[in-house]
This record gives structure tokens, C-alpha cells and sequence, in this order.
């Protein structure tokens, strides 16, 4: 599967320089966790791209959010909640608003 994202896209783009470079998101967010544990790094740098790079994204914040309460205290937030909180974010809400025609009733697969 290939899947792209215009900011995530750009995010790497400009990350060329990074000693190594994980792209995460809440699907494998557990693998990034195992990984980054593993590595063990000096520093992990968390970067939740936003809208434009100029406008924070809910989804892209709270996954960052995610992902660092299991990487620094090893708490793992309750998903159902924040999935919930993205349902009625103002980017969710966008995907069940029944005008939209490129969001369908599979939406919910992902949601």
C-alpha cells in the first residue's frame, strides 16, 4: 500500500538531513514505540505536521501526544477516548459530514 499525505510528504522532504527518520501514526504507533525503545536514542524528535505546516491538525497532535506518553512514562492513552475527541475535531468532523462526497460509509472502517 502507498499512501501519501501533502504535509506529511513535505515533512520528509524536509527531514533529508535527520539521522533517521520514523514515520508514525496511531495505525502503527505501537511499532514506533518498540522501535524507538530499541534504538534507544539520546533524542526523538516528535513532529506532528499540521495543516500547510502552518496550522496544527488535531489528529496529527494527538497522535504525537500518544506517542509520547508511552515513550516517556509508559502510559498508554485511552485510544477509544481520543478517538471520540478527533469524531467531533473540527478536521473529523469534516469525514461524517454527509455533504461531503468523497468521504463514504466506510469512513467508519478507519475511525
Amino acid at each position: 500500500m502507498v499512501h501519501t499525505t501533502t504535509n506529511g510528504t513535505q515533512g520528509l522532504i524536509n527531514a533529508q538531513a535527520a539521522a533517521e527518520v520514523i514515520t508514525g501514526s496511531f495505525v502503527n504507533a505501537g511499532a514506533v514505540v518498540a522501535y524507538i525503545q530499541a534504538k534507544q536514542p539520546d533524542i526523538v524528535s516528535l513532529v506532528a505536521m499540521g495543516m500547510g505546516a502552518g496550522r496544527p491538525a488535531e489528529e496529527d497532535t494527538a497522535c504525537a501526544h500518544y506517542l509520547k506518553a508511552q515513550l516517556t512514562n509508559g502510559h498508554t492513552p485511552d485510544f477509544e477516548a481520543i478517538k471520540d475527541d478527533l469524531r467531533t475535531s473540527h478536521t473529523g468532523l469534516k469525514f461524517f459530514d454527509p455533504g461531503v462526497t468523497w468521504a463514504n460509509e466506510r469512513i467508519s472502517i478507519c475511525a
